[in-house]
């Protein structure tokens, strides 16, 4: 979150490397890949999380998709698999939206962010932070929501980077 990409992949694979089956360092690492283009690793990176989560079909999902129809097509993917499971389990919705946003698609990543905020999804409070999507950032939907969760830094942040 502190932008320092590289140093974060390096920590994250030293410590699933010491801690085989350490489910939540693959988040680190699909946002470090991803924001530095690295299509291949941020999908393998989210296979190997979905691996550790026991959920091996969705790992298949992701994969293939990817290899048949791309990065964009493999993050539409993967938002609509969780859209199912938010359906049952409602804590996801963070997960949905950086799928949506890793796609390219701001407005739906905001709606998700917005249902996360509604039920109080656990990882919200970093959402400030982690989202590095120019088209998020700057999107007054998105400040509006920082603001209403009290994360005026960001919104602040954010609403000055357009000016």
């Amino acid at each position: 979150m502190a932008d320092d990409l590289q140093g974060a992949i390096r920590v994250t694979e030293e410590v699933l490397e010491s801690t085989p089956g350490f489910g939540f360092g693959y988040f680190t690492l699909i946002h470090a890949y991803h924001y530095l283009g690295e299509k291949d690793k941020a999908i393998a990176a989210a296979a190997a999380e979905h691996r550790a989560f026991n959920d091996p079909e969705a790992a298949m999902a992701l994969e293939s998709t990817y290899a048949e129809s791309g990065y964009v097509a493999a993050w539409l993917r993967n938002a609509q698999a969780f859209e199912e499971v938010y359906r049952t389990d409602g804590v996801l919705a963070w997960v949905v939206g950086q799928s949506y946003e890793f796609a390219g698609e701001a407005e739906k990543a905001i709606d998700w962010f917005e249902i996360g905020y509604k039920v109080a999804s656990p990882n919200l409070p970093y959402l400030g932070a982690s989202v590095k999507s120019p088209a998020i950032q700057s999107n007054p939907r998105f400040i509006k929501l920082l603001r209403d969760m009290k994360l005026d830094y960001w919104a602040d942040k954010y609403s000055q980077a357009g000016e």
